[in-house]
């Protein structure tokens, strides 16, 4: 008989969940527009939703993985989904690892040949931060080949902090348009570094408590006593 969800296994993905949101849905619309609006009224669009008519195939390869690995990531920090299907939670992580790195890379592409809105400094951050994602997720895979399963366990952290970072960007950039007339279009770069930092440092924390828990001792009481000598 399957046992129930307690709140301890819905806790972590219910709060990525809340946290990436803006990002699947936003990303979900845009994919939907990409598919169904012709390139000769992509004008009608902002700056911002523009460029994702100026290199379509770029966009597919770079927003659909992306979406892929939010989801599943979500579903992956699921400690029920590493008990009771570690069979289903390997052949997920698969995917989720492919396609965020496919999503990174992509990102090199897209960065040199489109349009940079904030200039050299979202330019620079772009490089830097897919950079130390597509590292992550490469860590992140050498590390459980090894069965080092928190180390693995901490460089999926790492990476999916700075795959979900573009919900906080884009709402970093609603909230200094609202309340400081910054505009969102002309300072995505100084956005772009405030997110991505913010969340490694939260990423860096949650990675803190993991490894603390992994090395905890084992309390004396359940330590099984050796057997008396003969």
């Amino acid at each position: 008989m399957t046992s129930r969800l307690s709140w301890s296994d819905l806790r972590l993905p219910l709060m990525l969940l809340l946290i990436t949101a803006l990002a699947i849905l936003s990303s979900s619309v845009r994919l939907v527009i990409l598919a169904i609006t012709p390139e000769t009224e992509f004008g009608q669009f902002d700056l911002f939703d523009q460029r994702y008519f100026l290199n379509r195939i770029g966009m597919w390869l770079h927003v659909l993985p992306g979406l892929l690995f939010l989801v599943l990531g979500i579903v992956q920090f699921m400690p029920a989904m590493r008990r009771r299907s570690p069979r289903l939670h390997r052949w997920m992580g698969r995917v989720a690892l492919a396609s965020g790195l496919m999503s990174a890379l992509v990102l090199y592409w897209l960065a040199f040949s489109l349009p940079a809105m904030g200039g050299a400094l979202t330019i620079a951050g772009t490089y830097v931060f897919a950079s130390w994602m597509i590292i992550s997720l490469i860590a992140a895979w050498w590390a459980i080949l090894r069965r080092q399963t928190a180390l693995h366990r901490a460089f999926m952290i790492r990476a999916f902090a700075i795959g979900s970072a573009v919900a906080t960007i884009r709402l970093l950039g609603i909230l200094g348009e609202m309340f400081f007339d910054i505009s969102f279009q002309a300072n995505f770069g100084l956005w772009l570094w405030i997110g991505m930092s913010l969340h490694l440092i939260v990423a860096e924390l949650i990675v803190r408590q993991v490894f603390s828990v992994t090395a905890r001792p084992v309390p004396q009481s359940v330590i099984l006593p050796h057997p008396p000598e003969r």
